[in-house]
């Protein structure tokens, strides 16, 4: 069965223009087709991303004020931390990692500068730093550090999936060889 195309080669009337508007306007606020569905879908799709962004703006906030139990709630059971040489750790050893971390470097402190999402990926930039203090030392004023930094959230039924870190560790490792020497 063929399709039958019908071609108009007159001039379109005044009526047509007037349908042709009437349906424009139908097809804007949703009366016709399923536009209106695309509308909610992007409207849930922004909304998820507010979401996304704020779950990954509260993990950062829990790093700042070293919460390893507000960190360890906003993780998913299947939580994966990926380091800035590509280590990964499950979400058993982040409480205990965040812990030590935080003993290791205890003013610690994530600032970001700019946050980009998209869909449930949150990249965010900024810096890093804190003092490193070695085992049974000191906090000494030569021993801070600061490096520019990004860090990439994955959210996931409203908790974060993965936190994997990107910096230049030279500056922390810097500190860490001086005071083994």
């Amino acid at each position: 069965m063929q399709r039958q195309v019908r071609v108009n080669l007159l001039p379109p009337s005044k009526d047509d223009f007037k349908d042709r508007i009437i349906r424009y306007r139908q097809i804007r606020i949703g009366v016709i087709g399923s536009r209106i569905g695309r509308s909610r879908r992007r409207f849930s799709m922004r909304t998820k991303n507010v979401a996304a962004t704020e779950i990954a703006q509260r993990f950062v906030e829990a790093i700042n004020a070293h919460d390893t139990d507000g960190l360890t709630k906003l993780m998913s059971s299947n939580h994966v931390f990926v380091d800035s040489l590509g280590n990964r750790f499950p979400a058993s050893a982040m409480r205990s990692g965040w812990q030590e971390y935080f003993t290791m470097v205890p003013d610690y402190w994530i600032k970001i500068d700019q946050i980009v999402s998209e869909g449930n990926a949150i990249i965010l930039f900024g810096s890093a730093g804190g003092t490193f203090v070695p085992k049974g030392g000191t906090m000494k004023p030569e021993n801070k550090w600061e490096t520019p930094a990004v860090w990439r959230a994955l959210v996931k039924d409203g908790r974060v999936a993965e936190w994997r870190v990107y910096c230049d560790n030279e500056p922390i490792r810097e500190k860490m060889r001086a005071a083994a020497a």
